[in-house]
């Protein structure tokens, strides 16, 4: 993976309706998210506790996270009572860096089973179809594909796809047929377990793959790579493939490394037509129309690039998008967006046209156009001018008198003060003047009860004490001249007094 990359690490994967969405991040945590409102649904749970607990095969080593390489998500139908017999239920499926796969139910985040040593040296990709939901296909660095049991995880079987590492996988939509690739690709036909074509491929590891809806077509991207090649995949016996040698139909030219891939119909432009969807490292998305000529050719148009930022500022809160996928529209296609952080995601809705192909950047704005704080046109001042705000003597923040949030309050009064002082509250008021009326009563009981007051005795005190000082001096003096003559130092005579 690029080291530059502003989704590195990530794991992004829509569900087969785009109404769910599974974020995961490199510290091991998968939340799941509502599409249509962008609210969290449930934290995947990591920990080896929820398994034991519910005496589920796993490990026992203590380690609460493990390493996540790979995810997809699953619909089964429930058939225990506490699920809902009859129910349609959305599960996630984890491929695990240990070779593992679990599964975890999508609303409530608790693990459902573990399947353990399914690929050795980590699981690094998963592949299933909504038409053949009974099975879930993983692969990874040993090049073996296995067969899991969607209901319980159980390995049904497993044959070898490559002597070489694979690091993507897809199912055709009908579910019969599986491309897989680490830099070369190949197609098989899972009813036979047979391989009916293989592909030049990339020169680096494939890290997105998928297939067009009617399966004519697979598209995919590998590292370091500026492009998505289209690739004819014809069905078991046509003589087309041996015709065509493995080479690509077509390639889409983007500016950076591609992340993720996704297609959808496109009826209304003719048979076999489709859209694709192009998320790049970068955190750009592309969408292009592909048009069939033929078994082998194809025509591409580009109608669209997105980014996240303006064209004036560019992306200055470094947010991007996650991930894009693509709904059927009327008159185009509908680009859902994952943009944002991966901490914070939302979902974007663009709706493109395919009058017209263009290669300009379409601009979403960034999160803080849609947050508390509007955009710097003013919004603060308007509404500070509302009645409302002038009654409530209020004021209104935003980026346009964001520095003036602390002001100084003026008086009521239209009389104007050179200085205002802080003003006491009722209780500090009230308690002040007791201790004044305390301290006045005290010194009228003493005046009139004929005693002297504190300050009298201290006073009368010194003026002993400097009587008796003086008198001390004066005979020094006398005794000090009568002898030798000498006179004392000039200065005040110490002594212990209790004015000192």
């Amino acid at each position: 993976m690029l080291p530059a990359s502003n989704l590195d690490g990530l794991l992004c994967s829509f569900d087969h309706f785009n109404s769910g969405f599974a974020l995961g991040t490199p510290d091991g945590r998968v939340r799941t998210y509502d599409a249509v409102t962008g609210r969290l649904r449930s934290t995947l749970q990591s920990s080896v506790g929820a398994l034991s607990s519910n005496n589920l095969q796993g490990f026992a080593n203590g380690h609460l996270a493990e390493g996540h390489n790979c995810l997809t998500w699953l619909t089964t139908e429930a058939t225990s009572f506490k699920a809902g017999a009859g129910h349609a239920r959305s599960w996630v499926a984890v491929g695990t860096s240990s070779g593992a796969v679990k599964c975890y139910d999508s609303a409530t985040g608790e693990v459902q089973w573990q399947a353990v040593n399914c690929n050795e040296g980590g699981v690094q990709c998963l592949a299933y179809s909504s038409s053949r939901s009974s099975v879930l296909l993983s692969s990874g660095r040993d090049g073996q594909v296995c067969t899991l049991d969607l209901a319980t995880g159980s390995k049904q079987a497993q044959f070898k796809g490559s002597k070489h590492s694979l690091t993507a996988a897809a199912l055709s939509t009908d579910g019969r047929r599986l491309i897989i690739g680490g830099s070369t690709l190949s197609l098989w036909d899972l009813d036979s377990q047979q391989r009916i074509g293989k592909y030049t491929g990339h020169p680096l590891p494939v890290r997105a793959l998928v297939f067009c809806p009617n399966g004519a077509f697979a598209l995919s991207a590998a590292e370091g790579e500026r492009l998505v090649a289209v690739w004819p995949t014809p069905g078991k016996g046509s003589s087309s493939r041996k015709k065509h040698g493995g080479v690509a139909a077509a390639s889409l030219a983007v500016e950076q490394t591609v992340v993720g891939l996704n297609t959808a119909a496109a009826d209304h432009e003719g048979a076999g037509c489709f859209y694709v969807a192009a998320t790049t490292a970068a955190g750009e998305a592309y969408c292009w129309l592909i048009r069939p000529q033929g078994d082998t050719a194809v025509e591409c148009i580009q109608l669209a690039r997105v980014a996240v930022g303006s064209k004036e500022n560019g992306n200055s809160n470094h947010e991007c998008i996650l991930a894009a996928a693509l709904e059927p529209a009327e008159q185009g296609v509908t680009l859902l967006l994952v943009a944002g952080s991966a901490g914070k995601p939302r979902f974007e809705r663009l709706h493109i046209t395919t009058t017209a192909g263009s290669s300009k950047v379409t601009f979403i704005p960034p999160s803080a156009a849609d947050s508390l704080i509007k955009a710097a046109d003013g919004p603060a001042a308007a509404a500070a001018k509302s009645p409302a705000a002038q009654q409530m003597n209020v004021d209104v923040l935003g980026p346009d008198n964001a520095g003036e949030a602390v002001q100084q309050r003026v008086a009521a009064s239209s009389k104007s003060r050179k200085r205002q002082e802080p003003e006491p509250d009722g209780l500090e008021a009230a308690a002040a003047a007791a201790v004044v009326a305390g301290d006045q009563e005290d010194e009228e009981l003493l005046d009139d009860s004929g005693e002297p007051t504190l300050g009298q005795r201290v006073a009368e005190l010194e003026q002993q004490q400097a009587a008796a000082a003086g008198g001390i001096g004066e005979q020094q003096e006398v005794s000090a001249a009568g002898t030798s003559g000498a006179t004392l130092p000039a200065g005040p005579v110490k002594a212990d007094s209790l004015g000192v």
